[in-house]
């Protein structure tokens, strides 16, 4: 009986060990970290975000559409062949083959295969335009979303030390109390006090899990990855960027528009050139049934040509006139509209600049206040546990210093957001 129990012991020794060791790597998979330096970003987003990848496959189709005005002169080869049952005439009921060969080239067709091939040109650099356009977004949001990540965790770090320092006055309550300097309820403030406190470590650690979900996608991560990045967020001054010279043109935006614009201007000319005629010069060589060809011999139901063939459209009642000024309005609007951007995105630029310098002052003045309210806060510390200062002053004292670590923590994240808007209007 007692080997029995310890057989039963045993097993259940091992199931546990073994149930312990599962839970164990579940863990290690579900807290396995991956780090990400921010620097990485532009490669991992050319190489793996979903919309850049499907913009760069928008440039290969409209470059396989180029060259249309070379392709336009090759001949043009068809075939044709059957057989049929029929009756005709004074004829018996027959089956017989038939078939042909036609071929024929462009000569002349108004200029209109020149104009199409401007107007695939021009779809292929506006697809190139956009795919740069799609690569400036995607890097600037996840850019972004990597500033907002280091936020949140040195924010988290900023709470738990605050939380720490409530813990140290409340006890530091409880000692005033058993000297009998202060009542309950100073205790019962500190924690109340820590009760806010985790709930903004709570949520701020929420947050953190979002902004995980929303920026793995974007750079193709395994979802049970956590994403590691730097513990605070830097204060890198670059005067280098505040020294470009404001230029909208560059941007792909403008560039999108005007080759828009000649898109609808290569389509509008074609339009207008509905009245020039179309040469073909061309040659057939044909086989008939004895329903089209009444000669019985099939030798004699062979047929061949060769010939020169002019069409020309002399009237449509005015509607390729009107639809050619309709695209050629189009266009200029869409020129006005481009040199518009131009002018917008430059202002863009030299307010981004302007923003950054006067947060680069901002967070000096931030630091210094910072600074100043730790070591405030330490020497209030020491007050309290001798009875220099209230609760009321060091719950006070707590929620400043806060407000000043959470300042300078988030003047050093808008200068680092417009220092992304700014890179992705330069293009950088």
């Amino acid at each position: 009986m007692k080997d029995l129990l310890n057989r039963n012991h045993n097993n259940w020794r091992d199931s546990f060990v073994r149930v312990v060791s599962l839970c164990c790597w579940v863990a290690t998979i579900e807290l396995s970290a991956a780090p990400l330096r921010y620097e990485e970003l532009p490669d991992l987003i050319k190489k793996k975000n979903g919309a850049v990848g499907a913009a760069r496959l928008t440039v290969e189709a409209s470059r396989l559409r180029t060259g249309h005005i070379g392709r336009s002169f090759l001949p043009h080869l068809d075939v044709l062949g059957g057989a049929e049952h029929f009756r005709t005439g004074p004829y018996p009921t027959d089956t017989q083959p038939y078939g042909g060969v036609e071929l024929f080239v462009n000569i002349y067709r108004g200029g209109q295969d020149s104009l199409e091939d401007s107007h695939r040109q021009a779809q292929l650099t506006g697809a190139e335009a956009e795919k740069e356009k799609s690569l400036r977004e995607e890097l600037a949001h996840s850019r972004s979303l990597y500033w907002d990540l280091v936020y949140e965790r040195e924010l988290l770090t900023v709470l738990n030390e605050m939380s720490r320092k409530n813990v140290e006055g409340a006890k530091a309550a409880s000692r005033r109390r058993v000297r009998g300097l202060v009542s309950g309820t100073d205790e019962l403030a500190f924690d109340l006090s820590g009760h806010q406190l985790k709930e903004q470590i709570e949520s701020s650690q929420h947050e953190i899990e979002l902004i995980e979900l929303a920026l793995r996608p974007r750079l193709e991560w395994q979802e049970n990855e956590k994403i590691e990045t730097p513990a605070t967020v830097p204060h890198d001054h670059d005067e280098s960027l505040l020294a470009v010279k404001a230029d909208g043109a560059n941007h792909p935006e403008p560039r999108a528009l005007l080759a828009k614009a000649d898109s609808a201007s290569a389509l509008a000319s074609q339009q207008g050139r509905w009245w020039l005629p179309s040469i073909d010069v061309y040659g057939t060589y044909q086989l008939y049934t004895l329903r089209e060809r009444f000669y019985p011999n099939l030798e004699d139901r062979f047929d061949w040509s060769v010939g020169l063939r002019l069409k020309m459209h002399l009237f449509e009642g005015a509607q390729q006139v009107r639809e050619a000024e309709s695209g050629h309005r189009s266009a200029q609007a869409i020129q006005t509209l481009a040199e518009y951007r131009k002018r917008a995105l430059a202002t863009d630029i030299r307010l981004a600049q302007e923003e950054m310098r006067h947060i680069h002052e901002l967070i000096h003045g931030a630091e210094l206040t910072n600074d100043k309210g730790k070591k405030l806060l330490t020497q209030s510390l020491s007050e309290y546990d001798r009875g220099v200062r209230t609760t009321s002053d060091m719950l006070d004292m707590y929620d400043r210093v806060l407000l000043f670590q959470k300042t300078y923590l988030e003047r050093r994240r808008e200068y680092q957001k417009t220092k992304v808007k700014l890179l992705s209007l330069l293009g950088e």
